[in-house]
Formats: structure tokens, C-alpha cells, sequence
């Protein structure tokens, strides 16, 4: 046993990629590639990755010195054996692509408005059914370039928050019925359990939502119709804990590595399947802000568990600072972020404009 653990840490110590093995929550050897980024052999792990460490397999971002880093997590032997890699940042090129779609995309939106009202008067179904595609693909066009604008943003750190003193149960328990009755919709059951009881924290009620919305998005996509998804919040001491959990194909181990860099990966990106990971990368920056985490547990033909922490003890100072514009521009935020996984009749012209 010991021979067999001597090996696996002369194996990591050649690794560029910090490297470090943990049993019960404690590091038991780290290489020279992770002290170099600060880690320590007595660092506090749930503090670092702002999560309690699974000994499982997962997939996770974290912040060290200022920089973005994926972790990975497996075990090994009676280990679990944590890699990080270096995320990636463009967020100069992600602006300037977002940049020139939006006037294009605000000018059909426009036109899409009047269009769709004049049509709605011919009452005609075959005509109805092709607005409500059109529609609907429009409400993608909105996502993408949203998408786009604000992972730039993200990654550049120019993103505030305007957060608020939340009553928990009743804004997680109001959320979630909006997130049940527009699953039913897509022929899938969501079941949901909100905190049981009545506790406060500054969160930014927008941006939360928008990063469950995207976790939830991925559940609904790979779930069957007819599949179940569950949705819970709890809350502890000193987190907020959100999990996301499907029964759907699960997400390819190759697929997971990158879960959080895709957006960098050409030859990824071309299985159009598995998307572009900018909403993951939403949701992960939107976790970090509120001094959290995502964190993503799958396999393949197993479901997938997606775990948000938020931190219950932001600072309320942080409502002081400015928040942009409502980043649909006035569009129903669920519809949005939700528009790749919803029936085309939920998009109709009389229920929308």
C-alpha cells in the first residue's frame, strides 16, 4: 500500500499541472507545481474551492491568486487526487464577436415585434406555429449574444453586484415553481424543495436565478421526455447550496475535463451537442462573486449533479454598487435562458409580445 501511494507521488511530482492528494479533507502531499500557486499542505480546502470537497469524481472551478483555474477531482486508490488547469481568458475577442452581433439581433427583435402582431390578426395556425419557431429562435439569437457580451465582461472582472436582503424560502420556493411549471411544459418532472425554514442573505436575485436557469437549461437537454429533474436549496452556517440533479446520459469523461473551458477548444466545439460552455461559464462567475462555486458530479448513463455554493455572509456593502441594465433587455429571463430546451408553442406571439 505504501509502495503503491510512494509511486503515485513520484509520478506527480514530474507533472507541470499542481497537483495534490487528499484523504479525509486533509492534503497529504502536494507537488512543487501547486505550492508554486500558493497552495499549502495545510490549506483549508473547503475554504479554497468555497465547497465541501466530495471524495468523488468532479469537475470544478476555483480562483488562486487572482487567476481562474479548473480543478479536477478523482480518486486514486483510497486518495482523491485533485489537478488544476489554467483557464482560459479572451475576454477581449468574446466582446468584440458579441459587439457586432447585437445590432443585428435588436433589429429583428424590433421588426419581430411588429410582424408578429400584424400575423397574429390572420388567424392562421400553420402561420402561428411558424412565428412561434421563428420566435423561439429568436429568443436563442438573445441568449447567445447575451452570452457572449457577458462572459467578456465576466472574465475582464468588470461585473458588479447589486445585491439585496433575500428571504430565502420564499424567493427560492417562488423561483422554483416558475422553473416546475415551464419544465412540465418540455414534458419533463422537476421536483423542488426549497430551505425549511425563514433565513435571510444578500444575493443578487437576478444573476442567481440566471445561473440556476443555465444549470438547469443543461439538466432539461440531456433528460429524456418524461425524464425527472430535482431542484434543492439548503442552506448552512455559511452557504447557500443549490443542486441541480438529472437522471439523464451523463457527461462523457472528455466532455468533463473541459466543462469550463470549452469556449477555447476548437475541436471541441465542434460536437455543437455539448454547446459552448459560456452559460457555464456564467454560472461559475456568478458563484465566485457571491463568494461560491459550481461544482459538477457525472458520469456517463449516470445523471449529472450540478452543486451551486453562495456564500450566506456577503457583505451588505455590495448593494452600493452599480448593477447594469437588465441583461434581456426587458425579455422574460426563464424564456431566455431556457429557449434551447422549451417546446416551440410556449414562444407564441400572443403570450409573448
Amino acid at each position: 500500500m505504501q509502495e503503491e501511494l510512494d509511486a503515485l507521488r513520484a509520478v506527480l511530482a514530474v507533472l507541470p499541472q499542481p497537483t495534490l492528494l487528499v484523504s479525509d479533507g486533509v492534503v497529504t502531499y502536494l507537488n512543487e507545481a501547486a505550492a508554486a500557486v500558493g497552495i499549502t499542505a495545510d490549506v483549508d480546502l473547503e475554504a479554497l474551492f468555497c465547497i465541501p470537497i466530495p471524495e468523488e469524481n468532479f469537475t470544478a472551478p476555483v480562483l488562486l491568486t487572482g487567476a481562474r483555474w479548473v480543478v479536477q477531482g478523482r480518486m486514486a486508490g483510497a486518495q482523491l487526487c485533485l489537478t488544476l488547469t489554467k483557464a482560459p481568458d479572451h475576454a477581449e475577442a468574446l466582446q468584440i464577436v458579441a459587439q457586432t452581433l447585437r445590432p443585428p439581433v435588436s433589429n429583428l427583435f424590433a421588426t419581430a415585434e411588429e410582424l408578429f402582431a400584424r400575423l397574429e390578426d390572420l388567424e392562421d395556425r400553420s402561420i402561428q406555429a411558424d412565428t412561434a419557431k421563428l420566435s423561439r429562435g429568436f429568443y436563442q439569437l438573445l441568449r447567445i449574444s447575451g452570452n457572449l457580451a457577458d462572459a467578456a465582461e465576466y472574465l475582464a472582472g468588470r461585473v458588479a453586484l447589486r445585491t439585496q436582503a433575500t428571504r430565502l424560502d420564499a424567493f427560492f420556493t417562488e423561483f422554483f415553481q416558475e422553473c416546475q411549471d415551464l419544465c412540465a411544459t418540455a414534458g419533463q418532472e422537476l421536483s423542488y424543495s426549497a430551505p425549511d425554514r425563514m433565513a435571510f442573505a444578500e444575493l443578487d436575485q437576478q444573476k442567481v436565478e440566471r445561473a440556476i436557469l443555465n444549470l438547469l437549461s443543461n439538466a432539461m437537454k440531456y433528460s429524456s421526455h418524461g425524464g425527472k429533474i430535482s431542484l434543492r436549496a439548503s442552506c448552512t452556517r455559511d452557504r447557500i447550496l443549490i443542486t441541480v440533479t438529472d437522471h439523464g446520459e451523463g457527461i462523457p469523461e472528455e466532455i468533463r475535463k473541459t466543462l469550463f473551458s470549452r469556449y477555447d477548444n476548437r475541436s471541441l466545439l465542434g460536437d455543437s451537442r455539448w454547446g459552448t460552455g459560456l452559460g457555464l461559464l456564467i454560472a461559475q462567475s456568478i458563484a465566485q462573486l457571491h463568494g461560491g462555486t459550481v461544482l459538477i458530479n457525472s458520469a456517463p448513463d449516470c445523471g449529472t449533479s450540478a452543486l451551486l455554493s453562495l456564500s450566506c455572509k456577503l457583505p451588505c456593502e455590495h448593494a452600493l454598487l452599480a448593477s447594469p441594465v437588465d441583461y434581456t433587455g426587458g425579455f422574460r429571463h426563464s424564456l431566455v435562458e431556457l429557449s434551447e430546451v422549451l417546446p416551440e408553442w410556449v414562444f407564441r406571439s400572443e403570450d409573448l409580445y
